[in-house]
């Protein structure tokens, strides 16, 4: 079962997205490191904790733009996604 791994009111953030999120930052940071920094090193360095927390701070930051009527286009999404590659 996919477990709970954090509740923010009533969000949670569950076991296989937040696994799914640590394994794409650990891949990411060894293809940046060319293979020089190990699984095991990333692990101790707290990344599964500092993915917890960006997970938890993108649903505080939803929950809030929902609360003050904030809102993005497709167009401005698309825009920023071109920019970024």
């Amino acid at each position: 079962p996919n477990a709970v791994v954090a509740e923010i009111g009533d969000l949670t953030i569950g076991r296989y997205d937040f696994a799914e999120r640590v394994q794409q930052q650990i891949q990411r940071l060894t293809a940046e490191s060319e293979g020089k920094i190990s699984r095991e090193q990333i692990l101790n360095a707290g990344i599964p904790q500092i993915v917890l927390g960006q997970m938890i701070q993108e649903i505080l930051l939803n929950l809030e733009s929902k609360n003050l009527g904030i809102t993005v286009s497709d167009e401005a999404i698309r825009e920023q996604i071109q920019s970024i590659k």
